[in-house]
């Protein structure tokens, strides 16, 4: 079987969850830790941060994020 995480095949890059991280989150809003894929340190997608309602934990990569999306796109 292949994992998507792990696989390289041109397609784009999903938010991945941090599960050794999610301590760092103390908002109880915003409990789950997750990598955001990003080039620049700035620009994500398909997956976005903001839009996802994250907050910024570690600089350029590492998100606490509520655990479901804020919104119904894909």
């Amino acid at each position: 079987a292949t994992s998507l995480a792990a696989c390289d095949d041109g397609a784009p890059k999903r938010r991945k969850a941090a599960p050794h991280h999610p301590a760092q989150c103390r908002d109880a809003e915003r409990p789950g830790a997750f990598f955001y894929p990003s080039a620049d340190g700035k620009t994500f997608a398909p997956d976005d941060p903001h839009r996802d309602g994250c907050a910024l934990l570690v600089p350029d990569h590492l998100f606490c994020c509520p655990t479901q999306k804020s919104d119904a796109a894909p």
